[in-house]
C-alpha cells in the first residue's frame, strides 16, 4: 500500500496501509489474552476470538506498553550482544520471562472479568 500510495498519491492506499497496521497490532494484541481465553472459557472458536479481541482492545494502553517493553528488550539483547548469542538467549532464557508479565496480565484482566461476572449472577 505504501509504494502504491507513493505512485498514485491517492489518499485510499495511505489509508488502507493504516488500517493494515491497526489490524495487525489488534491481532497480535490478541494473541496476549487467546491462550487465557481458551484455558478460562469453554467457548467456540468464534467466541474465542470475539472475547479476544474485546479484551485486546479493552486493554490496548496495557498491551502497548506490554509489547513495548517487549520488543525494548529485544532490541537491547541484540544491541549489546552478539546475533548468535542473543538469539540464543532468546529461544533459552527470555521467552519465559517476556511472555511472563504478558501471561500475567492476561489472566489477571480475565479473572477480574470472571469474578464481575460471577457477582452479577
Amino acid at each position: 500500500y505504501w509504494s502504491m500510495y507513493n505512485s498514485q498519491n491517492q489518499l485510499i492506499w495511505l489509508i488502507l496501509l493504516y488500517v493494515c497496521v491497526l489490524l495487525f497490532f489488534v491481532y497480535t494484541f490478541m494473541h496476549f489474552n487467546i491462550y487465557q481465553v481458551m484455558i478460562t472459557y469453554d467457548c467456540k472458536l468464534k467466541d474465542l476470538y470475539k472475547n479476544s479481541v474485546l479484551l485486546a482492545l479493552g486493554r490496548a494502553p496495557v498491551n502497548l506498553i506490554l509489547m513495548i517493553l517487549s520488543l525494548a528488550l529485544f532490541a537491547a539483547l541484540f544491541n549489546y550482544l552478539q546475533p548468535l548469542v542473543a538469539v540464543f538467549a532468546i529461544l533459552v532464557v527470555l521467552f519465559g520471562f517476556i511472555r511472563f508479565p504478558i501471561e500475567f496480565n492476561s489472566a489477571r484482566m480475565i479473572q477480574k472479568i470472571l469474578q464481575n461476572s460471577s457477582e452479577e449472577k
